[in-house]
């Protein structure tokens, strides 16, 4: 088994022996949140104080790519949501380690963001297409949910990795069809499956974010999970 960096959860945390904190930051870092809303891209040039340096980050002549910028998360710093120079979006955050992990990941098939540069401490990333599955609007299409927590974890197993922090915040997918588009938020990722504490990161999160157990349930049935009952639900998400 090949080590990138120590897993998130607080049992893996446990199994190696450290503490690990998990990272708090969105689309390529979030936490597990209700209240979590994207501040708006505001349009036309970033916004600047009186001596015309754009807010919340040093200008800096490493990102030419980057046209305005804004706070990826109400209330953190650290990650920001920025336009490039040809009008794609993409993300520009503390470089957590996975620069070199997140193209093995692409090449084992996985929705990762890719790397577009990556320079002193900062990794700028590309956007990916999809809602977080803490978005509202899932909760009116739980088949649909379930169907793309599903098959992150099972992308997971096929790729023989571990996530780590796989809660619904770091899943996306689009509700309308319930296709998965994404995984995010790779920095405690290992080169190694650990399906139990994967998928045990899943019914927690389920649970936080107040689905019913139900849900919960047709998850555990839908990756063919033995015994995907209530005691089960419970056993899991202490692992968490």
């Amino acid at each position: 088994m090949e080590t990138v960096l120590a897993p998130g959860c607080r049992s893996a945390a446990k199994l190696l022996g450290r503490r690990v904190e998990i990272d708090p930051l969105s689309h390529g870092g979030h936490r597990d949140r209700l209240d979590r809303h994207p501040v708006p891209m505001k349009t036309g040039a970033a916004p600047t104080d009186r001596t015309g340096t754009v807010v919340g980050v040093t200008v800096d002549p490493r990102w030419p790519e980057v046209q305005e910028i804004e706070p990826a998360v109400l209330g953190r710093g650290g990650v920001h949501r920025v336009r490039l120079v040809d009008g794609a979006e993409a993300y520009l955050r503390p470089d957590d380690g996975t620069a070199a992990l997140l193209p093995r990941l692409a090449a084992r098939g996985l929705p990762v963001p890719t790397v577009i540069a990556a320079r002193g401490d900062r990794l700028l990333l590309s956007a990916l297409p999809g809602v977080p599955a803490t978005d509202p609007a899932w909760r009116t299409q739980p088949e649909r949910l379930v169907e793309v927590l599903g098959a992150a974890w099972s992308t997971l197993q096929d790729a023989d990795v571990f996530h780590g922090d796989l809660t619904l915040p770091n899943i996306l997918g689009i509700p309308s069809t319930g296709e998965l588009t994404g995984v995010v938020d790779w920095g405690d990722g290992v080169m190694a499956a650990r399906p139990e504490l994967d998928l045990a990161c899943l019914v927690w999160s389920l649970r936080y974010n107040r689905f019913e157990d139900h849900t919960g349930r047709l998850l555990l049935s839908l990756v063919g999970w033995p015994h995907p009952t209530d005691p089960e639900l419970i056993r899991l998400s202490d692992l968490y």
